[in-house]
């Protein structure tokens, strides 16, 4: 009896461990950096974007002064509540800040065990990995609705800002954390999904195969004489 030619498949008894450190590495860089980015934007105070912007007070206005001496008040006025306006609005978003890295912690604090889950290759990682996604989500969309209301509050005070411009701009930006975190969901489901992938191949409905070793071929016989 002669043995077959023998298929071997590169097939592992267990899926790749990747998709579970890939993951875990990824929920550690972005909770890392989230809150990095977030404290050292705390450690720079608000007020140095305005450092080098200090237009003189107007003073009352010239009513006996020429039409130069008018229209000179006019833009120094005009720019000096611009500057009321700027350094009020500095101060609303002084709470947004804070509120940023209070959310950063949290994810972090979240992604702590996700990542100690993950790098042991147990499943319920997965399941934390898409809480930590949902709570970056929404801790997101409402930083992009308080910030934006503080700035459209501003820009209402400026000439030729529309409304509709701003709740266009305040959904687009809402909608971008929306996209940006559901791609990121998306991921989390292909991870999980594929972990549990071993490799296996249905038999074909035409013929068998071993996978592994050899396969027999039974003895031929001579066709029966007439």
């Amino acid at each position: 009896m002669q043995p077959a030619p023998a298929v071997h498949l590169a097939t592992d008894d267990e899926p790749s461990k990747w998709w579970f450190w890939g993951l875990g590495i990824a929920v550690a860089a972005f909770s890392l950096l989230g809150v990095l980015g977030s404290g050292i934007g705390l450690l720079i105070p608000i007020d140095t974007y305005l450092a080098d912007w200090s237009p003189e007070q107007p003073g009352p206005y010239p009513e006996n002064g020429t039409s130069r001496e008018q229209n000179e008040w006019n833009a120094s006025k005009e720019e000096w509540d611009l500057l009321e306006g700027t350094t009020t609005m500095m101060d609303e978003l002084e709470p947004i800040r804070i509120l940023q890295f209070e959310i950063s912690l949290v994810l972090l604090l979240i992604a702590a065990p996700t990542c100690f889950l993950l790098f042991s290759r147990n499943h319920n990682g997965f399941y934390a990995a898409g809480f930590w996604v949902v709570v970056n989500a929404l801790g997101g969309a409402y930083l992009s609705w308080r910030t934006m209301s503080i700035v459209n509050s501003y820009l209402d005070d400026i000439p030729g800002m529309s409304s509709d411009f701003q709740m266009f701009s305040t959904g687009l930006n809402i909608a971008g954390q929306l996209v940006c975190n559901v791609t990121l969901l998306a991921v989390v489901v292909l991870a999980a999904v594929r972990s549990k992938d071993r490799g296996e191949i249905p038999e074909s409905g035409f013929h068998r195969m071993e996978l592994i070793g050899t396969a027999p071929i039974p003895p031929q016989r001579p066709p029966p004489q007439p």
